[in-house]
């Protein structure tokens, strides 16, 4: 494959915007949560979500297929060079939706195999749940509420081959395709500070 965008797309701005630098801190803290000794990132981007992570002590192994973004292995991930349970975690954050769907379970497969404990993705979920502010004299209150379901058909634009909602690419259908690579769905939710994506908490089971 070749890069969708150049290494300058994950430094600019409109990038590192407010709502996606929330959910660098959302990925960082899930994995710091599971408390793992060594972790596997698949998709680079900026370097955030792996320098603060490494922070805490654990050790982070970057991986990209698009050598510019200098990962510390160069990889596809339909195509992981890693023996059975080498990271104790892996992590694959808005990576998934930039492959054709037919590399989805290809894909898993190779996540599962290479995590020893745990497996954290997100993608993008247009039948997402997002904050409605509401003024209530001097407090602020804030809900969570639910869309239901695109029914129109995903065009590819360059990007995401696919997101979670769209005509054929239901919430079940990702469900039943990530059980069927071997994992154990412990959680997955969309968090109210990056309420575009459904983050997922996969136990490896071996």
């Amino acid at each position: 494959m070749k890069p969708q965008v150049k290494p300058s797309h994950y430094f600019n701005t409109k990038y590192n915007s407010p709502d996606r630098l929330a959910c660098f801190d959302i990925q960082a803290r899930l994995i710091i949560s599971l408390k793992p000794k060594k972790v596997l990132e698949i998709g680079v981007g900026n370097g955030k979500v792996a320098e603060r992570v490494r922070k805490t002590g654990i050790l982070v192994t970057t991986l990209d297929f698009d050598e510019k973004l200098r990962p510390d292995i160069v990889a596809e991930i339909t195509k992981l060079p890693f023996k059975k349970n080498s990271f104790d975690l892996v992590s694959c954050f808005e990576v998934l939706e930039h492959l054709p769907y037919k590399q989805f379970k290809t894909s898993l497969s190779q996540i599962h195999k290479a995590a020893g404990k745990y497996a954290l993705l997100s993608m993008p979920d247009v039948s997402r749940q997002y904050p409605l502010v509401v003024p209530a004299g001097k407090k602020i209150l804030k809900k969570i509420v639910g869309r239901r379901d695109k029914t129109d058909k995903h065009v590819f634009g360059g990007q995401h081959y696919w997101e979670i909602g769209k005509t054929g690419y239901s919430l079940e259908k990702i469900l039943i395709d990530i059980k069927k690579s071997g994992f154990l769905i412990k959680k997955t939710f969309i968090h109210k500070n990056c309420p575009n994506r459904r983050f997922f908490i996969l136990k490896a089971s071996k």
